[in-house]
């Protein structure tokens, strides 16, 4: 529902792109928690199937909201990596939002002219066309841009880099492959390619898909908890040698210590001898001293001794501020450093006082305080390199009494040399370790290595804390980049996972294969059910709305079915007509003879034609032709009726006998009048008498004018029939027509003993367009039916109704009225109330009939009024002219 409501209402850019970008996060989000190390490709990234998607529907112009989604899911995965984002993880995650940018808007240039602008996704040849070019081709740009930026920034090394862009690769070849269909089928776009096919796709995918990534969670799960326990034995046991290592450094300087509190603490070959073996044993050992308690008083005496040793310049000295050496100054004591070993380290430091340096002071303090072991924080030794850091160990050594601090042994520690010896070399490349001093300040914390995360991914650390007397230190083992890649990569579950969505792509491709070639078939179906059913809508419009009965039959002549007008007919209803037996309605056709007639009939026969009378339900009878064919099929013996009201041919036929009467009797009885007068004539016995000569003379005439009326009506119904007949209309005042046509009309009034009456209201300012001619014609036509249908005595009225668009003319007589039944027969041709040959009245039954047929032509209309006994009114309604118009014409 939603779905069809955003497809009606189109969104806004802004929330196109918005929506885009977040389903891209989304996507992207989820399919980065099924990567593998180091954690920024993934088997699977549904974000390329998503953006694809998101441009075939959107087209180009949301191809920034793919860069928009990129970047921010790059960004969020940063800020929850590193809790911080710096410049060059903004430009990484922007190039890498460009490369997939690039790759939706290739995507859709290979896909366009391919699928069109809406594909349709029901052809293996379009489904395997789409996925490819979208997918594997389309998706080579994201994989190269993104491992490259990597790679230039120094996520990933060289090494990685091949590994990397396949896995890359693979991942978005693999989204587009499974993601897109179920974009596609979620969002029902394009409308109407998804159409009882939707739930087909989208839910065995789904299931496919969650049962894949629940296989792939499992064995992850167990390689990650293998791996796991593989770089805890790893981590710790490489974490306790480093610990042993510095125990088995603090035990040695112990062990110095005693030697100081049993020799000859003014023996300086004495505590060479002692110490070289120590530092032949302990490599990492720099550097082991003697530095006495020395009292202000003592300074002299101490001094003397040094020089003595070491030549005059020789002297007690303290570490300034900036680090460097100089004088003592005036102290209660001091602890000057007298015997150095290695030799090599005398002329750095002989002489200098330990108390006087922040750091060595706190630990000396620390050592007389507990009378035991404490270290230093770190230090960088003269002549270090920046970076390498150190530790001094200080001892205090006790008279024998153990009452009174007598020196300080030291033993200089560097990190690296012992974190170097304490490594396997097998192990080197998969741990890096971290020593901090969680005693020391938070900014004075890292003895050794670097705590900075390494690229992007998520490495584990194993931590073990251990107490160095005075101080608390941590040793942090974690895995390195390149262990990281190489030993706890376990491409079987790579495999797993990639080899399940690949059989996922490969069942959508399947199913939408399937589903389209079903949709086709249905589609072909509904378009064949549609056809046919709007032929039978068709056939059945034809059957009902046929003017002739049609009926089928059984075998035993009974009828299956009926068409209205087959009930119109014989005034019955459909469903009284079925069951009903054929010769109940044709009393006088036998079933059996019929059937066994047609029967015997070949098949190109069309079938018996018969006349015959049918009966109505009221008991009436109506001619009706009948046509019956056979029609049966399929072992069915189906018979068709087809009855056909004959009445109107038998009126016509009618009409036209009663015609040929009235033109002969019209013909003959004017012909046999001139001929009789001009045979009279032609006698002679008429020349002698002029009277007789002129009576006999215009009784020729007269009928010779009647002959011409007759034809003149038959050649104009037959031009006018043809449309040969031309008026000429003008604007015209029909008022002085009106006169004229009263006037031509009086002398046949006289003849029937009827009055004209012209009534003069109405008539002023009355103007139409019409033809003169045409229509004194209409007007003597009207006039003298009336004439002769108006009683001996009777008026003939004569009128006008004016309007404001319209004239109406009326011709009104007060003779018997028009029969009913001949009331709709009256304006056709040959029609006449009267049409026997002993009919009151003359006439052809023209006269009306070409009267409307001239007024129509005239752009008017004619109707009439008509009561029994009261006479009868005709209207001809003419457009009214206006009288400036008409004078311009």
């Amino acid at each position: 529902m939603l779905t069809a409501w955003l497809q009606r209402r189109p969104l806004p850019y802004w929330l196109s792109t918005l929506l885009l970008a977040l389903a891209y996060v989304l996507a992207g989000r989820a399919g980065l928690l099924l990567a593998i190390p180091p954690g920024y490709a993934t088997a699977i990234f549904p974000s390329s199937g998503v953006a694809l998607a998101g441009a075939l529907m959107g087209g180009y112009r949301l191809v920034p909201a793919v860069w928009l989604g990129s970047t921010s899911m790059n960004l969020w995965m940063s800020w929850g990596k590193h809790s911080q984002w710096t410049l060059e993880l903004v430009l990484v995650s922007a190039c890498i939002g460009l490369g997939a940018a690039l790759q939706a808007a290739a995507g859709l240039f290979l896909v366009r002219p391919v699928a069109g602008p809406e594909p349709r996704l029901r052809k293996l040849g379009e489904i395997l066309k789409i996925l490819l070019l979208g997918g594997p081709l389309a998706c080579l740009i994201s994989a190269s841009v993104g491992t490259g930026v990597l790679l230039l920034v120094g996520a990933i090394s060289a090494a990685e880099w091949p590994v990397s862009w396949l896995v890359w690769w693979v991942g978005d070849g693999l989204g587009v492959l499974v993601t897109l269909p179920l974009t596609l089928a979620v969002c029902n776009w394009p409308a109407g390619a998804w159409e009882g096919r939707r739930h087909t796709v989208l839910w065995p995918l789904v299931v496919c898909l969650l049962i894949t990534v629940a296989v792939f969670i499992r064995v992850s799960q167990s390689e990650l908890h293998r791996t796991h326990i593989e770089f805890e034995r790893k981590a710790e046991r490489a974490a306790r040698t480093i610990e042993g290592n510095l125990l088995r450094y603090l035990q040695s300087a112990q062990a110095i210590r005693r030697f100081m509190e049993v020799s000859d603490r003014e023996n300086a070959e004495a505590f060479h001898h002692f110490v070289s073996g120590e530092l032949a044993r302990l490599p990492a050992l720099h550097a082991v001293g003697w530095a006495p308690r020395v009292s202000l008083e003592e300074v002299p005496t101490y001094e003397a001794r040094l020089r003595a040793r070491f030549g005059p310049q020789a002297h007690m000295l303290e570490w300034g501020e900036a680090g460097g050496l100089r004088p003592t100054r005036p102290r209660a004591e001091y602890f000057p450093l007298t015997f150095i070993e290695p030799g090599e380290s005398r002329t750095l430091g002989m002489g200098a006082d330990l108390s006087s340096e922040p750091s060595r002071r706190a630990a000396v303090h620390s050592a007389l305080a507990r009378n035991e072991l404490a270290l230093s924080e770190r230090l960088h030794l003269l002549g270090e390199a920046s970076g390498a850091w150190s530790v001094i160990a200080f001892l205090p050594v006790q008279d024998d009494s153990g009452g009174r601090v007598l020196g300080l042994v030291t033993a200089v520690l560097r990190l690296e040399d012992i974190v170097r010896q304490s490594i396997d070399p097998a192990h080197a490349s998969e741990l890096r370790f971290t020593i901090r001093d969680t005693t020391a300040p938070p900014e004075r914390q890292r003895l050794y290595g670097d705590d900075t995360p390494q690229g992007w991914g998520e490495a584990r650390v194993f931590s073990l804390p251990v107490q160095l007397g005075n101080r608390q230190w941590m040793i942090h083992a974690s895995e390195t980049q390149q262990g990281f890649a190489n030993a706890t990569r376990r491409w079987q579950t790579w495999a797993v996972l990639a080899g399940g969505l690949l059989f996922t792509g490969l069942l959508a491709v399947l199913l939408l294969d399937q589903s389209g070639e079903k949709a086709r078939v249905a589609a072909l179906v509904a378009e064949r059910t549609q056809t046919l059913h709007q032929r039978e809508q068709f056939l059945s419009t034809v059957l009902q709305s046929a003017l002739d009965g049609l009926l089928t039959l059984d075998d035993s002549g009974r009828v299956r079915s009926a068409n209205p007008a087959a009930g119109r007919l014989l005034g019955m209803t459909t469903a009284e007509w079925e069951g009903l037996p054929l010769a109940q309605v044709l009393p006088t056709l036998e079933w059996p003879l019929l059937r066994a007639e047609l029967d015997q009939l070949p098949p190109e026969s069309p079938g018996l034609r018969r006349e015959t009378h049918a009966r109505r339900r009221d008991g009436t009878e109506v001619p009706v032709e009948l046509a019956l064919s056979n029609a049966s099929a399929s072992g069915v013996r189906t018979y068709v009726c087809l009855l056909h009201d004959a009445s109107e041919r038998i009126r016509v036929n009618r009409m036209k006998d009663e015609f040929v009467s009235t033109v002969s009797h019209e013909l003959r009885t004017p012909l046999t009048s001139v001929l009789g007068a001009l045979s009279l004539i032609n006698r002679g016995g008429v020349a002698t008498q002029p009277e007789l000569l002129s009576q006999l003379l215009g009784i020729a005439e007269n009928n010779a004018q009647r002959l011409l009326q007759l034809i003149n009506d038959l050649l104009d119904v037959d031009k006018m029939e043809a449309g040969h007949l031309s008026l000429q209309c003008q604007p015209t005042e029909l008022a002085p027509l009106l006169s004229r046509s009263q006037e031509e009309n009086r002398g046949y009034a006289e003849r029937f003993q009827v009055s004209l009456l012209l009534q003069p209201e109405g008539l002023a300012g009355a103007w139409a367009e019409v033809d003169e001619t045409r229509f004194a014609q209409i007007m003597n036509n009207l006039l003298s039916n009336a004439i002769k249908f108006s009683p001996p005595g009777g008026t003939v009225e004569v009128g006008m109704l004016q309007e404001r668009d319209w004239l109406e003319i009326f011709v009104r007589d007060h003779g018997d009225g028009i029969p009913a039944d001949f009331q709709p027969l009256i304006f056709r041709k040959f029609s006449q109330a009267d049409s026997s040959d002993t009919r009151r009245q003359r006439g052809t039954g023209l006269g009306l009939y070409l009267t409307r047929m001239l007024v129509e032509r005239m752009r008017g209309g004619i109707r009439f009024e008509t009561a029994k006994g009261q006479g009868t009114t005709f209207f001809v309604r003419l457009p009214r002219h206006s009288p400036q118009s008409g004078s311009g014409a």
